[in-house]
């Protein structure tokens, strides 16, 4: 996922140091995906290596500094990342959302729709679960109930979040 995050960074607000990509996760996507230098830099030669990515040293107020740049190629797989939804784990939802600007109105709803689809899905399996499960163990009960909410609540903001793009 820090992949995908920093080609975001640098696909949608262009230029930035790893420095610059810190500051602006810590505001943003650390709140759903933590990542620490020491992952953000390894990270970004990575992306430099798979041709993703370029960087370009200079030197600003008598300091170092190693800005990078999205490449044409980077921002393919970027957006063929936020256009195709794989998982569709939280982190990768909120990580979609937050770059969503990237998309046309039309990929957005098509990603998030199908966010709708796999939660509902999920639903159902853990509805059928309540019924064949036969417990009466009250913590047991919680986990389901708590898993039967969740996914409602995220069906219903899902889709009010659909409805408003639609709008746009």
């Amino acid at each position: 996922m820090l992949e995908q995050i920093i080609l975001g960074f640098l696909h949608v607000w262009g230029v930035q140091s790893g420095y610059d990509i810190k500051q602006s996760m810590v505001k943003s996507t650390d709140y759903f995906h933590n990542a620490s230098y020491g992952s953000i830099y390894p990270t970004l030669k990575k992306l430099e290596q798979n041709g993703l990515a370029v960087s370009k040293e200079s030197v600003e107020n008598g300091k170092f500094k190693k800005i990078y740049a999205i490449t044409e190629t980077g921002s393919e797989a970027f957006l063929e990342w936020m256009r195709n939804p794989g998982e569709a784990d939280l982190d990768e939802i909120l990580t979609r959302l937050f770059f969503c600007k990237a998309l046309q109105k039309d990929q957005i709803i098509k990603v998030f729709n199908h966010y709708i689809e796999k939660r509902k899905r999920t639903q159902s399996e853990l509805r059928g679960l309540d019924d064949e499960w036969n417990t009466t163990n009250i913590l047991e009960k919680a986990a389901l109930r708590f898993g039967l909410d969740n996914s409602s609540a995220q069906i219903k903001w899902l889709e009010d979040f659909v409805d408003q793009v639609r709008k746009l």
